[in-house]
Parts: C-alpha cells; structure tokens; sequence
C-alpha cells in the first residue's frame, strides 16, 4: 500500500466513523425529519463501505 492509498483509507475510515455516529445521533433523535436523515445517512454509509471494501480487495491482489 502506497502512501497515498494509506492516506485515502484513512478519510474513508473517519468518515465513516462520523456517519455512524450521525445515525446514532438521529435515531434517538426527536426530530421529526430524523428518520430521513437516518435513512440518508445509511444509504452514504453503504457507499462508503463498498469503497472501503474495494481499496482493501485492491491490497489483496498480488500481480
């Protein structure tokens, strides 16, 4: 893993600490648009996941 791949990592794991917590923060919220957001947030989360999942497959592979 190259320096710029490890930084690139990195953004992608605070960000989605910070979603998760945004999730959080909005289901135990009384805010009447909270499921919204919740639903929002786990749709971007779900993105970023799969971006994670690509960077750690791109590792894996040798050649």
């Amino acid at each position: 893993m190259n320096l710029q791949d490890w930084i690139l990592q990195g953004k992608i794991e605070s960000k989605i600490q910070i979603t998760m917590n945004l999730i959080e923060r909005y289901k135990h919220s009384d805010d009447p648009h909270a499921s919204l957001m919740v639903i929002a947030y786990e749709h971007g989360l779900q993105d970023l996941m799969e971006i994670y999942e690509a960077i750690q497959r791109k590792e894996v592979i040798p050649f």
